[in-house]
Parts: structure tokens; C-alpha cells; sequence
């Protein structure tokens, strides 16, 4: 458990990072998401690696919005890991950027 909360919070300091590809922001964003849904499972029986955006939204209870908001999120770091691109620009906005990390900081 201290080695995916360690995990997560260099992740977490990296996202904060002005100078990180989308690719990169938004495959190290899923994967703090991912870290925290184990984290917050508290028993370790679910491994970070298979955790789906379902899954963490069921985990923290979240509200619809925000259900959206991490579908979002994993579908583009799907489509910049799988297909090496992405459907809209090659930087991401201050707000957008602004918008995952608040989503991420509030998953408790």
C-alpha cells in the first residue's frame, strides 16, 4: 500500500507539471486514478492495473458529472496510448489541465 500511495503522489506531482505531452498527462492522470481506486479499497484486493472507469467511479460514489468526467479521462488516454493521437488539439487547455486535477485531488 506505501508503494502505490508513494506512486501516486509522484504522479500526482508530475501532473502539476506544465511541460508533459498529452499523451503522457493523460496515461499518468488514469493511472493516479487507478492507484487511488486500489488505495481506497483499503483491503488491496484490487490491483491498480485492471481498474476501469467504472469501477473507480463505483468506488468513490460518484455523481453523474463526475462519472462522465473520469469516462472522459479514460477514453483519452485510451486514444492517445492506442492510436498515438488524438481527435483534438496537441496541447491541453489550462482549464481542461485545471478540471482533471480537481477531479483527481476529490476522489476520497
Amino acid at each position: 500500500m506505501a508503494a502505490l500511495q508513494h506512486e501516486a503522489a509522484g504522479l500526482m506531482h508530475k501532473l502539476r507539471r506544465k511541460a508533459v505531452s498529452p499523451r503522457e498527462y493523460f496515461a499518468e492522470a488514469s493511472r493516479v486514478v487507478r492507484l487511488k481506486t486500489a488505495l481506497a479499497s483499503g483491503s488491496g484486493e484490487i490491483n491498480p492495473n485492471v481498474v476501469d472507469a467504472e469501477t473507480a467511479a463505483d468506488t468513490f460514489k460518484l455523481d453523474t458529472d463526475s462519472r462522465d468526467q473520469l469516462r472522459r479521462l479514460f477514453e483519452q488516454s485510451d486514444e492517445w496510448q492506442y492510436s498515438g493521437a488524438h481527435n483534438g488539439p496537441d496541447t491541453i487547455s489550462p482549464e481542461n489541465r485545471r478540471e482533471v486535477l480537481e477531479l483527481i485531488e476529490n476522489l476520497k
